[in-house]
């Protein structure tokens, strides 16, 4: 994250100045726990050199996940499972934080063949070394959604 990005989201919230680092900032923004642990069980934030994402209850509302990786580093998402009606929701994945409304893809099924929907590619390679995921759906609708994220080399 580059400091103009940590600008925009002290002005976007109106945090303070007073703030030392951007997990200071950032945490209470998305509600995460910055130490990757989840918040009230579904996202939340990962660092790291990868993992796995997984959501399938069907009772909640849908999930964000922060993940960031070592500078110097992308963030990649090979996506190995992804089943969501666009009638009942979608993902969207966003090349930074979402707050910053840098909108990589947004992804859902389309089962009948209308049109509405685009089915994510097997790879999300995002251009910095951070990026949300994002799943919103309708309560009780059935989702199958599985990811891996890495880091990979470059900028």
């Amino acid at each position: 994250m580059t400091e103009k990005d940590v600008q925009k989201l002290r002005a976007a919230y109106q945090v303070s100045t007073g703030y030392s680092t951007t997990e200071e900032i950032i945490c209470p923004i998305f509600m995460i726990q910055c130490d990757g642990r989840e918040y009230s069980g579904c996202g939340g934030s990962l660092e790291g050199d990868g993992g796995d994402i997984e959501l399938s209850d069907a009772g909640s509302e849908g999930c964000e996940w922060l993940v960031t990786v070592e500078d110097g580093y992308r963030v990649m998402f090979e996506i190995r499972d992804f089943k969501l009606d666009c009638s009942a929701g979608n993902m969207t994945v966003f090349a930074s934080f979402k707050q910053l409304n840098d909108v990589k893809g947004t992804f859902c099924d389309d089962p009948y063949g209308g049109g509405g929907g685009k089915r994510p590619p097997a790879t999300i390679t995002l251009p910095a070394n951070s990026g949300t995921l994002e799943i919103v759906k309708r309560k009780g609708a059935e989702v199958s959604f599985r990811a891996r994220w890495r880091k990979i080399k470059g900028k």
